[in-house]
């Protein structure tokens, strides 16, 4: 017998162990902030961007976070339905399939706040990773929030074999 062939972990487990990750991450996000605003205001000298090309790298930072939230909208339509997460597999793996999407989701989502510090140490202007950074925090946490009712119809789905 597998280890994944045992019962699903207990519903609070998943909740919690979901909240946790979720928070480290927005955590994260929050300290791409803080790391902009120290290296524009304190060891910043001048930016490595002519003023001239700011403008630039702020719309390259822009279509980036754009890019990365529809990727995530596009791994969540794919990954987090019931259809997707009823595919196959044992309860286990059914929470698995379930924890590891949103994870996926969440990480995508943090490249957008990435994308905006890297804007911000080459341009010094704050702004940028401010912007990434809130578009991150909205996708961790509204839009990507965990349905659990989804988890919940795809237990009770019909189970097809993985090939």
């Amino acid at each position: 017998m597998a280890v994944n062939d045992t019962a699903a972990p207990d519903a609070t487990d998943v909740r919690r162990h979901l909240l946790v990750i979720r928070l480290g991450l927005m955590v994260s996000v929050v300290i791409n902030v803080v790391a902009g605003f120290i290296v524009v205001k304190v060891v910043m000298l001048a930016p490595i961007v002519p003023p001239a090309h700011h403008p630039t790298v702020g719309a390259l930072a822009a279509a980036v976070a754009l890019l990365v939230a529809a990727a995530s909208f596009w791994w969540r339509r794919r990954t987090l339905t019931v259809e997707a997460l009823a595919a196959g597999g044992a309860a286990g793996d059914l929470v698995m399939r379930f924890k590891q999407a949103h994870i996926v989701c969440w990480g995508v989502s943090e490249i957008a706040s990435l994308a905006g510090l890297m804007a911000t140490l080459v341009t010094g202007e704050i702004r940028f990773v401010f912007g990434g950074s809130v578009i991150a925090l909205i996708l961790m946490a509204a839009i990507h929030r965990p349905d659990f009712s989804v988890l919940d119809a795809a237990a009770r789905a019909p189970r097809r074999r993985a090939r």
